[in-house]
């Protein structure tokens, strides 16, 4: 049982040590004896004690009934005194405390009284107290358009009366403040409160959705000058314009800030499209382009009605098809190949339809494929032979693969065939065609003569 005493009072004697420590430890104060400035922090989160002794000398004075003051210029009390149990230095000097209150921003002039005891000679001393806001006090009012010009001095005459119609840079500057106004201590949070309800009748959490609204303004403005989630546009040729006007915006969307960014990309996605990025944005813009190029492409070039392909129509692709890029070839490609009934890539079948006019053109007669060479048809088949070398390789395969299917033949063949049946000029008949050549020279001639006399 002895022990057990022994113990809680150690515990309770531990605990005392602990406190006096506590209550008695110096303020984070700076002194600079050369001006006799004293500088303080702001708020209650600090010990805020100041030893007399620092800043009067009292060598010498008695140690009991020692008494000051703190007072104004003016004499009013601003700062109050508690006179701790006193004592005396080894040079008799007197060691009291004064418990400062840290609530008054700015700077202010003050006068220690010093009265000895015995009624002695009061030692008085002018001091300048600094008492300085925190670092996140500085974010908050600096947020909120105020100013802390250097370290002690607080304005808060410019303070915002409205955040109605501020810059998307100001309400960041706000959102951003909102740790520093969670870290303050209770006296500068207080401080801080009394403002917003002074200048702005608002709470700091009003303040918040106020700055976030505003962004939200700002970042509908921009989502509609895109036109992208505009539902009014159906025509497909205004459409595509919106999606490549997307790409003139880049700069816009750069300059914005990072908040609204943000709102922006999130407003601009779906269930299908989460935007990360602008780049993404434009990506997806660029993708819609090339499905709409080629969906124009297709209405306008491919016409397959109750299995019937219209080939004019497909001939007159061709130059479209060259000026197109290669994605939205690609698309082109993969929905005529998905096509039933079609099931070729547009050169497959911009080939077929050639060799089919051309076959329609040289190889026909009495709407009969002509496969084999006679005396009646091989003045056509030679005939044809330029406009077969004008056909590309691929359409070149097509016409041989259409007669080979026909009459298991290729225009090569024919036109070997059709040559064989092609007369040999005679002997004579050269030495006549060569008689009538100069005959014709030999009157050339004689005309020249006659004309130079």
């Amino acid at each position: 049982m002895k022990n057990k005493t022994l113990k809680l009072i150690f515990i309770l004697s531990v605990f005392i040590m602990s406190f006096l420590l506590m209550t008695t430890s110096k303020a984070d104060v700076v002194w600079n004896s050369e001006d006799k400035i004293i500088t303080i922090s702001y708020g209650d989160n600090i010990t805020p004690y100041l030893e007399i002794d620092d800043y009067i000398d009292t060598t010498g004075r008695a140690a009991s009934s020692n008494n000051y003051y703190i007072v104004s210029t003016e004499g009013a009390s601003i700062f109050t005194g508690w006179n701790q149990a006193q004592w005396q230095n080894s040079d008799n000097s007197y060691y009291g405390r004064m418990n400062v209150a840290t609530d008054v921003i700015g700077e202010q002039t003050m006068t220690i009284r010093f009265t000895p005891a015995g009624n002695g000679t009061p030692v008085e001393t002018t001091l300048t107290i600094r008492c300085v806001g925190s670092d996140n006090l500085k974010t908050v009012i600096t947020a909120l358009n105020g100013s802390m010009p250097n370290s002690y001095t607080l304005n808060t005459d410019n303070v915002y009366t409205s955040l109605s119609g501020l810059t998307a840079e100001k309400y960041e500057t706000i959102l951003d403040a909102a740790d520093a106004y969670n870290g303050l201590g209770s006296s500068e949070k207080a401080y801080v409160d009394q403002i917003l309800a002074q200048k702005l009748s608002m709470t700091e959490a009003q303040i918040l959705d106020e700055a976030n609204n505003g962004l939200e303004v700002i970042a509908n403005d921009f989502v509609d000058s895109t036109h992208l989630k505009d539902s009014s546009i159906t025509d497909i040729n205004n459409l595509r314009e919106v999606f490549v006007n997307v790409n003139t915006l880049s700069d816009e969307f750069e300059n914005l800030s990072p908040r609204t960014k943000a709102k922006v990309l999130s407003k601009l996605s779906n269930n299908t499209n989460q935007f990360n990025s602008w780049d993404e944005v434009k990506e997806y813009c660029e993708e819609q382009v090339e499905m709409i190029d080629a969906a124009i492409f297709l209405h306008d070039y491919i016409d397959y009605t109750e299995d019937v392909l219209d080939e004019d129509k497909v001939l007159e692709g061709e130059e479209s098809w060259n000026n197109s890029k290669d994605a939205v070839k690609t698309r082109i490609n993969n929905a005529l190949l998905n096509t039933s009934g079609i099931e070729k890539t547009y050169p497959e079948l911009l080939s077929k339809v050639k060799a089919n006019r051309f076959i329609k053109d040289n190889l026909t007669n009495n709407d009969k494929v002509i496969v084999e060479a006679n005396n009646s048809n091989y003045k056509q088949i030679i005939a044809a032979k330029d406009a077969y070398n004008t056909l590309s390789d691929e359409a070149k395969e097509e016409v041989n693969k259409i007669l080979t299917e026909e009459g298991n033949t290729t225009y090569p063949e024919l036109l070997k065939d059709a040559q064989k049946l092609e007369p040999t000029p005679k002997t004579g008949d050269i030495v006549v065609v060569m008689a009538i050549a100069l005959a014709v020279s030999t009157i050339g001639l004689a005309v020249t003569f006659i004309i130079k006399r």
